[in-house]
């Protein structure tokens, strides 16, 4: 695997920041609609952000949080926290005022940077968050950043006090069961993350990448905003995903990569073929969710090479596929998730933590630097989910015998059926594969004779009509067919947490008391082959 120099692996982002302005500083780092800002130019646009929290009295490990949209302020503060010491919270901009208030009470944060559109909801909470002594608005008519920055210098001597191993970022999960955990994120995590992403298609000075993800996760916020520092090239985004204007931005922007989950990926597919679908310079797509067989009509639909990885906010340098590995792709490693990268070590376990062997199915486990410290101020789930330096993912899988992970699913979303376990991933994949289901949801309900029975939650292409039974008989051509789903419901959309690809199951387990009511029954049994 090719990584960035070694050098840069070892610094903090504030240094990094400093050693690519110099080597690079009139190539282009940040494209943003018609804005183009070069790495010296945004070296001293974080260097004010980073004197005026030392002048406000900020100091290391203080935590600073960040309630913005997807924009070069983001960046920019993103970076300035990092170079002063301080400790940045980026929150999700979904968040009502109840639940941005524990953010901000639970990492105790003393500074809150906020758009001006959401000065409602952070009203709301403001007087009940005690530690927060100033909130910066940003945007609109009445933004203060910009006086809030006045006479700050853009010259900055970096501080040596600061360590690779100082925490710097505490990212909340998206908490669909109970309050979110702040998962805490060191200098070296971030960096280790960037080159584990970006190594994995040889990313160099040319490429540019292009997010479209929020900046408050690690998608965007930390693989390709990092990324392009480490490796020295461009980074183009856009708030949010936009289904017209998705490949008029990748050409407009030249973009080389994108990265993007299974649910986008099958909404790109889904489009009707297009004269210009090769017309870009895209060499590496990369996904987050396996599109299974889909991957190849991806590939050759849009000239493009899908790479899958596997990874989470606990652990930014999981498993991925490389460019290397594609000389020995067979059609049975579509479905893999790849090797582990060189920054982290890979075990499955069974229910009692006992590795278990090649082949069979159990908890992916993994260790190394770039595992979290922890979540914040939360010593028992920290010691439930990270054992003997081993990070216990909550997710189950399998490794062949050459190394390569196959993803089977969430462990709490395993449906057990008359004793054998069903992936729900697994029955969502099959679904997919059907030209006329735009996106599935699989979830297990209670039955009295066989504990769970599947069922299949599907929203239809524009234009088509679903048969059930049509869709029984297509999954029995992927499925065995204990697995094939019982129940079936057609849905318009599906419920999920805001600026974010994923389907909460939590949901729709929850919208009705009986699950089985009001959708489509084939009954006990299928009807013989």
């Amino acid at each position: 695997m090719r990584h960035a120099k070694e050098d840069y692996l070892g610094l903090t982002l504030g240094k990094l920041l400093t050693a690519r302005a110099t080597e690079s500083p009139n190539h282009v780092y940040i494209r943003f609609g018609d804005q183009e800002i070069t790495y010296s130019e945004f070296d001293r646009m974080v260097n004010r952000v980073a004197h005026k929290l030392l002048a406000s009295g900020i100091q290391k490990g203080d935590m600073i949080g960040l309630f913005l949209d997807n924009s070069v302020e983001f960046i920019t503060l993103f970076w300035g926290i990092a170079r002063a010491g301080a400790v940045m919270v980026p929150m999700n901009t979904g968040y009502p005022a109840d639940e941005l208030q524990y953010a901000v009470t639970h990492s105790k944060q003393k500074i809150l940077f906020a758009h001006d559109h959401l000065r409602q909801v952070v009203e709301a909470s403001r007087a009940f968050c005690p530690d927060l002594q100033k909130v910066v608005y940003v945007g609109g008519p009445e933004s203060n950043l910009a006086n809030w920055l006045e006479g700050s210098p853009e010259s900055f001597v970096e501080i040596d006090a600061i360590s690779p191993k100082d925490l710097v970022g505490v990212l909340y999960t998206s908490g669909t069961t109970a309050r979110p955990k702040g998962v805490m994120l060191n200098h070296h995590s971030y960096i280790l993350g960037a080159d584990y992403w970006c190594s994995a298609f040889a990313c160099d000075e040319s490429d540019t990448l292009y997010g479209f993800f929020t900046l408050f996760h690690a998608n965007n916020g930390i693989y390709l905003l990092v990324g392009a520092v480490l490796f020295g090239c461009t980074f183009a985004f856009r708030r949010g995903f936009s289904l017209r204007e998705h490949w008029e931005l990748v050409r407009k922007y030249g973009a080389t990569h994108f990265n993007t989950a299974g649910s986008i990926s099958q909404l790109l597919v889904s489009q009707p073929p297009d004269e210009r679908d090769k017309d870009h310079r895209l060499r590496v797509v990369t996904n987050g969710m396996n599109m299974g067989d889909m991957k190849e009509g991806f590939e050759q639909r849009f000239g493009v090479i899908m790479l899958d990885v596997y990874s989470l906010t606990e652990c930014l340098t999981g498993t991925t596929e490389r460019l290397s590995d594609l000389r020995t792709r067979h059609r049975g490693r579509l479905k893999s998730c790849g090797r582990p990268s060189d920054w982290v070590e890979m075990k499955i376990c069974d229910d009692e933590g006992a590795t278990l062997p090649n082949g069979e199915t159990g908890e992916i486990c993994f260790k190394g630097p770039a595992v979290t410290m922890g979540y914040l101020h939360d010593a028992q789930a920290t010691a439930k989910a990270i054992q003997d330096g081993w990070l216990h993912t909550g997710d189950i899988g399998y490794v062949d015998e050459d190394g390569f992970l196959y993803f089977s699913d969430r462990k709490k979303d395993l449906i057990k059926r008359k004793g054998e376990n069903i992936a729900s991933a697994e029955v969502e994949r099959a679904l997919l594969a059907h030209p006329g289901v735009m996106e599935a949801a699989v979830i297990g309900v209670p039955d009295l004779y066989a504990d769970e029975e599947v069922k299949a939650y599907v929203i239809a292409k524009p234009d088509h009509i679903l048969d059930p039974w049509e869709l029984i008989d297509h999954c029995r051509t992927y499925l065995e067919d204990f697995k094939v789903p019982r129940f079936i419901e057609f849905r318009e959309s599906f419920p999920r947490p805001t600026a974010v690809p994923k389907i909460l199951k939590t949901a729709l387990r929850a919208e009705k008391q009986d699950l089985r009511e009001g959708c489509f029954d084939r009954g006990p049994k299928l009807p013989a082959r």
